[in-house]
């Protein structure tokens, strides 16, 4: 869910583009074709449905890439399991 209140601007975790797109800056605007609220999101990603067999290749290709990293692996790989779910989307910038 995105809710502006909640972004912590000025962050290093937030990156100014990020940051200018949520605050829907006009120089940004020009950009992008739908605004940073949840039913608008909720409506992009409705338009961009991946078949399930994109989402399977998807996942064990990622899942193979990052087999052999340290640290919090399962996390990772529970992120990348959840790709296979027809409810989840990612945002690139």
């Amino acid at each position: 869910m995105i809710v502006k209140d909640d972004l912590h601007i000025g962050s290093p975790f937030v990156p100014d583009l990020v940051a200018s797109f949520m605050q829907q800056d006009e120089n940004i605007r020009r950009f992008v074709d739908w605004d940073p609220t949840l039913t608008a999101v909720t409506a992009y990603a409705d338009e961009r449905v991946f078949s399930q067999e994109k989402r399977d290749i998807l996942v064990r290709v990622l899942g193979e890439q990052y087999a052999d990293i340290g640290g919090s692996k399962q996390v990772v790989l529970d992120n990348i399991a959840s790709l296979a779910d027809t409810h989840t989307f990612t945002i690139t910038t």
